[in-house]
């Protein structure tokens, strides 16, 4: 008796079929991760458009699509951006609606136009405390976590400094729902969801000595006093008060100084006496004062500034230094550093 075999011409007739035999094969339902880069060469990718935005992925992963307004994105967290390329999250320059609205929709935000007007508000120093001067005549507003808020009493807006000495970051300070703000203090610069960085102070344990309103000109200054050139010869001197100053750790910051020198020639050649702006106790600028007549003291003013840059958040210190180069000086009568400015300007 012979070997007799059966061949079934259908394919749906053969066993096995719901084996997975091929593992180098792309499964149908997506199941079966690529190990590699996948090359289409010139060829397009057909995706269709989704009508509403995919259900969150896994753990550590992403999700492209597209939907009718362009190309989104959607993360393990569920956070979808889009459109992309075009204002929605992209590199394009496009607003969308909701970036009118400082990120909220238009029924629970403020226009952009408004919000750019708003940006900043004017911090004051009133004693021991930091406050917005307001009235019902003059309100402050301020945009922050996507609304406009306002206040209308300075009593309300107000913040009581105390503690050991340093910086002092003043917030205005909202709840979700509300329509107006309070001020608060921290030694921390960084502001909650439900604050915005409004102004600094510099608190010396018992005052405020300066404050100013963040992205705006500051008013960090003292006066140089008139300081003489001593012997000590080749060596910087402090000339005049120390200034102490506060960064936010946003804005850019600029040294500014304007001083009058006063030095008197009484050797056969040209002398210099040298003056310094000193930053977080490093010379950051230099300049000569070269005396050339005899024996009437001879004075020449300089402006001396020096561009800070982002100085990290906190305390820092200026001040103006100065000293004489050699001997033709006559150290006790001359080489002085006449009443001048020292000052902190930021800028937005």
């Amino acid at each position: 008796m012979g070997l007799q075999v059966t061949i079934s011409p259908d394919h749906g007739q053969l066993t096995g079929l719901g084996d997975d035999d091929h593992s180098i094969y792309i499964k149908a339902d997506g199941t079966r991760a690529f190990t590699s880069t996948v090359d289409c060469g010139q060829n397009a990718v057909l995706e269709t458009e989704l009508a509403a935005d995919p259900v969150t992925p896994a753990a550590t992963k992403w999700k492209l699509y597209f939907k009718s307004g362009g190309l989104y994105q959607i993360d393990d967290a569920g956070a979808v951006v889009g459109p992309l390329g075009t204002g929605g999250g992209g590199n394009d320059a496009t607003i969308t609606s909701t970036d009118h609205y400082g990120g909220a929709s238009s029924s629970d935000g403020i226009a952009l136009a408004t919000w750019l007007q708003y940006r900043d508000l004017k911090c004051e120093i009133n004693g021991t405390a930091a406050r917005v001067n307001a009235s019902a005549s003059f309100p402050q507003r301020v945009a922050v976590a996507g609304k406009l808020r306002a206040v209308a009493d300075a009593t309300t807006a107000t913040t009581t400094l105390s503690g050991t000495a340093g910086a002092r970051y003043i917030m205005a300070d909202v709840s979700a729902t509300a329509t107006t703000f309070t001020l608060t203090n921290d030694t921390d610069n960084t502001p909650t969801a439900t604050e915005k960085l409004v102004g600094v102070a510099y608190w010396d344990g018992a005052a405020i000595t300066h404050t100013f309103t963040v992205g705006q000109h500051g008013n960090y200054e003292i006066i140089v006093t008139s300081t003489q050139i001593t012997t000590t010869l080749g060596t910087y001197q402090d000339a005049g008060t120390v200034l102490t100053f506060v960064s936010d750790g946003i804005t850019p910051s600029r040294l500014e100084s304007q001083l009058l020198v006063s030095a008197n020639y009484t050797s056969g050649t040209a002398d210099n006496c040298f003056w310094a702006l000193n930053v977080d106790s490093t010379v950051r600028q230099e300049v000569a004062c070269v005396v050339y007549s005899a024996p009437a003291a001879e004075r020449q003013s300089f402006n001396l500034a020096w561009e800070a840059g982002i100085l990290s958040a906190g305390v820092h210190t200026a001040k103006i230094q100065q000293k004489a180069s050699h001997t033709g000086l006559t150290a006790a009568v001359d080489g002085h550093v006449l009443p001048g400015k020292l000052w902190v300007v930021q800028v937005a």
